[in-house]
């Protein structure tokens, strides 16, 4: 709907509906999370990093390996994302897929 099909997600927008090129800032971007979060009536501590993390879990859940997750989370240690989707990881062991057939 908003016309962009390539660099920044989250941009300006004009009174009048426009997109500017410019990006938010993360802090614009922090509070616009949290107002949706509030508004939603969502319990709980949120932040623009739970989507970070949302979406790692997502794209483990769907087979992505964790090089993947880290490319395109643009961690350049696997510490952090290997936590965040160590249960969804875990569930395609070796192990799991001996046990359970997974």
């Amino acid at each position: 709907m908003s016309g962009i099909s390539d660099g920044r997600l989250f941009r300006r927008v004009s009174s009048q509906g426009n997109v500017i090129g410019e990006s938010l800032t993360t802090g614009a971007i922090s509070d616009i999370i949290k107002r949706s979060i509030t508004h939603a009536g969502l319990k709980g501590r949120y932040s623009g990093h739970s989507l970070r993390i949302g979406s790692a879990q997502s794209l483990a859940e769907r087979d992505a390996s964790l090089v993947s997750i880290m490319h395109d989370g643009r961690w350049k240690s696997s510490a952090m994302p290997g936590r965040y989707v160590a249960g969804q990881l875990t569930e395609r062991s070796a192990v799991a897929r001996l046990r359970y057939g997974k």
